[in-house]
């Protein structure tokens, strides 16, 4: 390197064209990989191909998921070829990239008993309670991300005409531009907890921290954690059955009840409907378990075989 790899990195940082969301998760990757270097005692300045290759072994070798893997791994690459594009130095990273085994979903839908006990076991007689159980109806029914139930104000609900609505701000969009279809079933927990919050302007986050602090936006991660609390408390949750679960669920239920594909993709805000099916294969392991092609290969009528009288 020509420069110290702190005033490499904040050119990169300025020179990187990706949202500022995108920007701050950059760069908590690149902190992950500054901190391994820092533990293992290397010179961050004067690492090898050698060094990358064992940052990517000691990821494998971490529980963490693949596509956290994935994309700490992308960032590494990034920053390296952005050192070889501008002239500063070699591109020690080219090519290196966490190779996944299993190109399928990663996350598991809920069952339905599992909805039902998660659903139970939320105390709606308390505000927090209401808080929670109206963000995991939500998601259940409409298979909206975290980081758009975050973006929700009280503005955003439409509530007047013959289709109650939110106003959307899908994930990678600017603004909000997408009507999305609700019905009054959805909207009465919402109701509920809003009743009992009491609220004074249409600015006002959909749903807040009540805490010690006070009435705050809820971030992403905060919904996201408070909904992993919820699963664990109502014993449905896994490693494979995550607060992005709720998402996945809503999917298969779509289906389940006969809505078609393209249906399904509106729904969850998919550009490409490759990306719904990917969604949907966690269906095939159910299918696999019920199996009703040996369920009617092997009963009598199929094999010949006579019923006892």
């Amino acid at each position: 390197m020509k420069h110290l790899f702190s005033e490499l990195e904040q050119r990169f940082f300025d020179n990187l064209d990706v949202k500022a969301v995108s920007k701050k998760e950059y760069g908590w990757a690149l902190t992950q990989f500054k901190k391994w270097v820092v533990f293992r005692g290397l010179d961050i300045n004067r690492l090898e191909r050698a060094d990358i290759l064992r940052y990517k072994a000691e990821l494998e070798n971490s529980r963490k998921a693949e596509s956290t893997m994935d994309f700490y791994l992308l960032v590494v690459r990034r920053f390296y070829q952005f050192l070889e594009d501008s002239g500063e130095g070699e591109n020690i990273a080219a090519g290196i990239r966490y190779k996944r085994k299993n190109r399928g979903y990663y996350k598991e839908h809920l069952a339905d008993d599992e909805v039902d006990a998660l659903l139970s076991s939320i105390d709606r007689e308390t505000l927090v309670g209401r808080r929670d159980y109206a963000i995991i109806y939500l998601m259940l029914t409409t298979g909206l991300r975290c980081i758009e139930v975050a973006r929700l104000t009280l503005g955003d609900v439409h509530d007047g005409g013959p289709y109650p609505y939110l106003m959307l701000q899908r994930k990678g969009e600017s603004r909000k531009t997408t009507r999305f279809g609700i019905t009054t079933e959805i909207l009465r927990p919402i109701d509920d907890y809003l009743a009992a919050r009491g609220v004074a302007s249409y600015t006002e986050p959909l749903f807040t921290t009540h805490g010690a602090l006070g009435e705050r936006p809820m971030s992403p991660l905060l919904i996201g954690k408070v909904i992993r609390r919820r699963m664990r408390a109502a014993g449905v949750y896994s490693p494979t059955k995550t607060a992005h679960s709720l998402r996945h669920t809503a999917a298969v239920r779509a289906i389940k009840a006969k809505v078609p594909i393209r249906e399904v993709q509106i729904m969850l805000g998919h550009r490409r409907v490759e990306t719904t099916e990917v969604y949907l294969r966690s269906l095939d392991d159910e299918m696999r378990l019920v199996n009703p092609a040996v369920r009617a290969v092997s009963s009598p009528a199929s094999t010949g075989e006579k019923k006892a009288p």
